[in-house]
C-alpha cells in the first residue's frame, strides 16, 4: 500500500511540474555563443548578396560592411549608420574570441552566467535582423512616390530600432565576456610595459562601443529615431533643436576615436614596480600608468552614466517636444524633477561626453 501511495505522489508531482513548465511557456532557445554568432555573421554576409540592405563603405572615416544602404551618405539620418556600424563591427571583430571558452578548465558560476546571458540573446539578434531584411525588401518593392512607400519606410525604421537595440545588447554582452571571463581589458594595466597595437585597438573598440551606446540611447531610444533639427518655434523649441544638433555633431566628432589607424597609435607605456628583497631588487609587475589613466576616465564617466540612465528613464526628449512643445512647466507637472533630469542629460552630452572622448583621442595618439 505504501509503495502504491508513493507512486501516486510521484505521478502527482510530475504532473504539477509539467503544468508549471507549460504555464511558464517555452524557455528561451540557447545556442553556443561562438557557433551562434558565427552563423549570424555568415548569414548576414550571404543574405546581403541578394537583399543589399548593407553596403561596405566608410562612415566618418570608419570602415564597415554594415552601412545601411538606405541611409548611405544621408545628411539628416547619418546617425543611423553611426549607431549601426559600431556594435556590428564589434561583434564581427571579436566573436571569434569566444572559441577561447573551450580551453578554460574551470569556469566560475559568475562567468557561466555572463556566457549564458550572451548565448540566450543571440536568437533575438538573428530574428531582429531577419525582420529588418524583410521590411527593407518590402520597402524596395514599392514606388517611392506612393503613400504606401511612406508606411513601408516607417515599418523599416521601426524594425531598425529593434535591430539596433539587440545589436548593442549582444555587443556589450560580448564585451562583458571578454572583460569578466577573459580579463582582456583591465589586465592591460599590469601585464606589459608597452601595450601592443592589437591590444590598444581592442581597448579602443571597447571604449568606443560604450561611448556609441550613449549616443544610441539619446538619438535612437530617447528621441525614438526622430530628427528634430529642422523644426522652428519658440525660444525653448530652438534651444531644444540646438541641443539635438549638438548631440549629433558630437557623435560625428567622436567617430574620430574609432577612425584612428593602427599606425597612428602611440605607445601606451608604464613603469616597472619593484621591491627590495634582501639585497636584491626584483620587478614585481608592470604598472601601465597610461592604461590606468584611461580606466580612471572610463570609471568616472560610468558614474555619470548611472545618473544619465536615471534621467533618461524619467525624461523623454521626444515627449518634451511632441507632447509638451518644450514647455518645461507643463512637463514638470507630469514629472516632478523634470528640470533636474533635463539638466543632467544636457550636461552629459554637452560637457562630460565631449571632454571624455577628446581625452581618449589625445591619449591614444600621443600616449600621454
Amino acid at each position: 500500500m505504501r509503495k502504491y501511495l508513493s507512486k501516486i505522489i510521484v505521478c502527482l508531482l510530475l504532473c504539477v511540474f509539467s503544468a508549471t513548465m507549460f504555464a511558464c511557456g517555452k524557455k528561451p532557445e540557447k545556442v553556443d555563443a561562438y557557433e551562434g554568432l558565427t552563423q549570424f555573421i555568415e548569414k548576414v554576409e550571404q543574405d546581403n548578396k541578394t537583399n543589399g540592405m548593407f553596403t561596405a563603405s566608410l562612415v566618418n572615416g570608419v570602415a564597415s560592411d554594415y552601412v545601411l544602404t538606405e541611409y548611405l551618405n544621408d545628411g539628416t539620418y547619418g546617425y543611423y549608420n553611426q549607431s549601426m556600424i559600431i556594435p556590428m563591427n564589434f561583434i564581427k571583430n571579436y566573436y571569434q574570441d569566444l572559441e577561447r571558452i573551450s580551453a578554460l578548465e574551470d569556469i566560475s558560476n559568475e562567468k557561466k552566467a555572463v556566457i549564458n546571458d550572451l548565448e540566450t540573446s543571440i536568437p533575438e539578434l538573428n530574428n531582429a535582423y531577419i525582420d529588418s531584411v524583410e521590411k527593407y525588401v518590402s520597402l524596395k518593392t514599392v514606388s517611392s512616390a506612393t503613400v504606401v512607400a511612406e508606411g513601408a519606410k516607417q515599418r523599416y525604421v521601426q524594425s531598425l530600432k529593434s535591430f539596433l537595440k539587440i545589436s548593442y545588447e549582444v555587443a556589450l554582452k560580448l564585451a562583458k565576456v571578454k572583460d569578466v571571463v577573459f580579463n582582456d581589458y583591465s589586465s592591460l594595466k599590469e601585464t606589459t610595459a608597452v601595450v601592443t597595437n592589437e591590444q590598444a585597438i581592442m581597448l579602443r573598440d571597447y571604449l568606443m562601443l560604450n561611448h556609441a551606446n550613449d549616443f544610441y540611447n539619446c538619438l535612437i531610444v530617447n528621441l525614438e529615431m526622430e530628427d528634430f533639427t529642422s523644426i522652428s518655434g519658440s525660444k525653448e523649441v530652438q534651444s531644444f533643436v540646438s541641443f539635438i544638433r549638438n548631440v549629433k555633431s558630437k557623435f560625428t566628432s567622436s567617430m574620430a576615436l574609432q577612425a584612428i589607424k593602427a599606425e597612428e597609435l602611440a605607445d601606451l607605456t608604464g613603469e616597472a614596480v619593484t621591491e627590495q628583497v634582501g639585497e636584491e631588487i626584483k620587478v614585481v609587475k608592470y604598472n601601465n600608468t597610461t592604461i590606468v589613466k584611461i580606466f580612471d576616465a572610463f570609471n568616472a564617466l560610468e558614474n555619470e552614466r548611472k545618473m544619465l540612465s536615471k534621467a533618461m528613464e524619467e525624461f523623454s526628449l521626444y515627449d518634451y517636444y511632441v507632447n509638451y512643445s518644450c514647455n518645461m512647466d507643463a512637463y514638470t507637472a507630469k514629472v516632478q524633477y523634470a528640470t533636474n533630469y533635463s539638466n543632467e542629460i544636457t550636461k552629459f552630452y554637452n560637457n562630460y561626453s565631449n571632454d571624455y572622448v577628446s581625452y581618449l583621442i589625445n591619449i591614444f595618439k600621443t600616449g600621454v
